[in-house]
């Protein structure tokens, strides 16, 4: 013991808006690798594998994650049979009161708690009050909008405005499966009322990517944006999704 005193060093914040993606994620700017450079041909036998068994490996937790990651990648490549455009698995919500927001004395501990990554106050304070609020009963994908999805919207319907994370506009094959990003709101809505006069379904797919907005594809407001199909939308800070209600004639609304 020497009885020298250090200060308590503070961590500096970082706006993950004013820096690149990298920074944002804590990552450094040289190559950081995370997985074997030959990670496909370490598992070279999922590539002969047939699309049932390689959905039960990327849903197994119990399989190692590199594994799971080169059986998700080929069903990328080979036809996902998880994706059905015109049927989405829907999730039933029951109607309840949920409790919404943050209460005005929790705002100081949460700034504290995110101030390393950036976090403003003004970003926390527009979460206040807590109150309660009523959700109608609405049916939720239960997964993100694909790739795929996407590019079948864009090719049945001629929509010009291609997602900006398609690097030169070109359809990624290789991610599929993935959830299509820099999709606009608009963009969205467009995708959700192509997606409700396929009448396939029996259901009416609405967006809510503004809070109470009338969408393309309903008659009426959203109930809720609380469950949403997401398009991540990374041209602004925020991210846009289009998960919100469906209304199902067949078991959901009268």
């Amino acid at each position: 013991m020497t009885g020298r005193l250090v200060a308590k060093r503070e961590p500096v914040a970082i706006d993950p808006n004013r820096v690149d993606s990298r920074a944002a994620m804590g990552l450094p700017a040289r190559l950081l690798e995370r997985l074997p450079a030959d990670l496909f041909a370490i598992h070279r036998e999922l590539l002969a594998a047939d699309p049932v068994t390689l959905v039960r490996l990327v849903a197994d937790p119990a399989e190692p994650l590199a594994r799971r990651l080169v059986a998700g990648q080929v069903l990328a490549l080979v036809g996902d049979p998880r994706i059905e455009v015109f049927d989405p698995a829907i999730v039933r919500i029951p109607a309840a009161t949920i409790g919404v927001g943050l209460a005005d004395e929790d705002v100081d501990q949460v700034v504290a708690d995110w101030h390393g990554v950036g976090v403003v106050r003004a970003w926390i304070e527009k979460e206040c009050p807590r109150h309660n609020r009523d959700i109608a009963a609405f049916g939720m994908a239960r997964y993100p909008v694909t790739n795929q999805e996407y590019r079948e919207f864009l090719a049945d319907t001629g929509f010009e405005t291609l997602p900006t994370g398609w690097q030169f506009g070109r359809y990624p094959e290789h991610l599929a499966n993935h959830p299509v990003w820099t999709v606009s709101a608009e963009a969205a809505d467009e995708y959700a009322g192509w997606l409700s006069s396929s009448g396939r379904n029996g259901c009416t797919f609405a967006t809510s990517a503004t809070t109470g907005r009338r969408t393309k594809s309903s008659s009426r407001p959203s109930t809720t944006n609380s469950g949403r199909r997401c398009m991540k939308n990374r041209s602004s800070s925020s991210r846009t999704c289009s998960r919100a209600t469906a209304r199902c004639r067949n078991w959901l609304y009268s």
